[in-house]
C-alpha cells in the first residue's frame, strides 16, 4: 500500500531537481566567453567590412561554415560591441530552448508542472548536448526551436507556416534539408512550395544585402569541405568520426562511411515510403528518423548537435506511452537518452570503442523509430485510438 504522503514525497523532490536543473541550465549566463558565437559575430563584421566571412578572422574562434543566409540573422548582433552582442545571444538562446521545450509539452498536452512535464525538463535540461550548445555559444537552439515550429504547424495542419519555419531551419543550416523526401513522399505539396519559395526569398535577400560572391564561395569553397571533413575528435558523433577513430586506413574508413550513410539513407527512405500511413504516428516516427539520420551520416557532428535529437526522444517516448507499449521498449529509449546525454570529460583516458557513445545511442534511437514504422506498415491504427493533438 502506496503510503498517503508518498505523491507529495514525489512532487517536492521533482520540484527541488528542476530549480537545480534550472540552475545549471542558466549557468551559462555567467560565461564570459563564447567560443562559436566569435566565429558568427567576427565573420559578419569582416563582411561589414568588405571582407570574406568565410576566412577564418584573427579574433574568432575558427572559421565559420554556415550557409551565407545565416548571415542575415548575425548582421543585427554587429549593432552591439562584442561583449554585449554575446550576452544578448545567449539569453535569445536559452529562450529558444525553453520555448522549444514548452511548445512541445503543449503539443503533446502535457502539463509544464505534472509529475511528468517536470521530469521531461529535468532530463531536457541535464542533457548535455543541451548544457554545450549554450558553453559553446553555438547556433543550435534557433534551428531547434525552427524545428520545433515546424512540426508543430505540420500536426496542426499550417502547411504555409510549417514550410517558412522549415525554411529557416534550412537557412540556419543545411541539414534540415533531410526532411524534404519526407514531405514528397506524403505530397505535402503546400508545404514544399512554402519552403521552396521562402528559400527563394531569403536567397535573393541574401543575394541583395551581402552579395553574390559570397554565396558562389560557400558553394563552390567551404560547403565542399564540410563534405569532405572528417575529424576523428571525440566530440564528432557522427559515424564519420565512428570510422576516423576506429579504422585507420583514411582511403578504406571514407569508402566504408560512404557506402553506409548511402545505404542507411536509401535504407530508411524506402522503410518511409513503404510504410505510409497518412496519420500523425507515421509522421512523427519519419521526422524523427530522419532527424537522426542526418546527425548520424553528418561528416561532422559535434556533440552539441545533438541538441536536436530532444524531438526524437519527445515523439518516441509519446508514441510508446500512447500505444501502452512493452516496458522493454522504455528501457531501449532511456539507454538511448542515456548514451547520447553524457559526456567523457577526458576521453583519450578511455578505450576508443567508448569514445562514440553518442552515436551509438543515436543508433539506437534511429533503430528504434525504424523498428516502430515497420510496425506501423504491418497493421492500421485502431479506430477507437485518438491522438492528443
Amino acid at each position: 500500500m502506496i503510503p498517503k504522503n508518498k505523491p507529495l514525497q514525489i512532487k517536492i523532490f521533482l520540484i527541488i531537481l528542476l530549480l537545480l536543473s534550472t540552475l545549471l541550465i542558466l549557468k551559462p549566463l555567467f560565461y564570459e566567453y563564447y567560443p562559436d558565437f566569435s566565429s558568427y559575430y567576427y565573420a559578419t563584421y569582416a563582411l561589414l567590412n568588405g571582407e570574406n566571412p568565410y576566412i577564418v578572422q584573427a579574433d574568432a574562434f575558427g572559421p565559420f561554415i554556415y550557409p551565407p543566409t545565416s548571415l542575415l540573422l548575425f548582421l543585427p548582433f554587429t549593432l552591439f560591441q562584442y561583449i554585449v552582442a554575446q550576452k544578448i545571444f545567449i539569453i535569445l538562446s536559452i529562450l529558444s530552448f525553453l520555448f522549444s521545450i514548452t511548445i512541445l509539452l503543449k503539443l503533446f498536452k502535457i502539463t509544464a508542472f505534472s509529475n511528468l512535464g517536470m521530469l521531461l525538463i529535468i532530463l531536457s535540461f541535464n542533457f548535455f548536448p543541451a548544457k554545450f550548445t549554450l558553453g559553446m555559444g553555438q547556433i543550435n537552439n534557433f534551428l531547434l526551436l525552427a524545428l520545433v515550429f515546424f512540426v508543430y504547424y505540420f500536426i496542426k495542419k499550417k502547411p504555409v507556416l510549417a514550410g517558412i519555419s522549415l525554411s529557416l531551419a534550412i537557412m540556419i543550416k543545411i541539414s534540415p534539408i533531410i526532411l524534404i523526401p519526407f514531405l514528397i513522399i506524403r505530397k505535402d505539396w503546400k508545404i514544399l512550395f512554402s519552403v521552396f519559395i521562402m528559400l527563394i526569398v531569403l536567397t535573393l535577400i541574401t543575394d541583395l544585402i551581402i552579395g553574390h560572391l559570397v554565396l558562389v564561395y560557400f558553394f563552390n569553397t567551404t560547403l565542399p569541405d564540410l563534405i569532405k571533413a572528417a575529424p576523428a575528435a571525440y566530440y564528432n558523433q557522427s559515424i564519420t568520426g565512428f570510422f576516423a577513430r576506429s579504422v585507420a586506413d583514411p582511403q578504406f574508413r571514407n569508402i566504408i562511411r560512404l557506402i553506409m550513410s548511402v545505404f542507411l539513407t536509401l535504407f530508411s527512405l524506402f522503410i518511409i515510403w513503404k510504410n505510409y500511413k497518412n496519420n500523425f504516428q507515421y509522421s512523427i516516427l519519419c521526422i524523427s528518423v530522419l532527424i537522426t539520420l542526418g546527425l548520424i551520416i553528418s561528416g561532422v557532428s559535434w556533440q552539441h548537435h545533438f541538441v536536436w535529437l530532444l524531438l526524437p526522444i519527445y515523439f518516441t517516448y509519446i508514441y510508446i506511452k500512447d500505444k501502452s507499449l512493452s516496458k522493454k521498449y522504455y528501457f531501449v529509449l532511456i539507454l538511448s537518452y542515456l548514451l547520447t546525454a553524457l559526456n567523457i570529460k577526458n576521453p583519450i583516458s578511455w578505450p576508443i570503442f567508448a569514445q562514440s557513445h553518442v552515436f551509438y545511442g543515436a543508433i539506437i534511437l534511429y533503430l528504434l523509430n525504424l523498428h516502430f514504422l515497420m510496425k506501423i506498415g504491418k497493421k492500421t491504427l485502431s479506430k477507437s485510438y485518438k491522438p492528443r493533438f
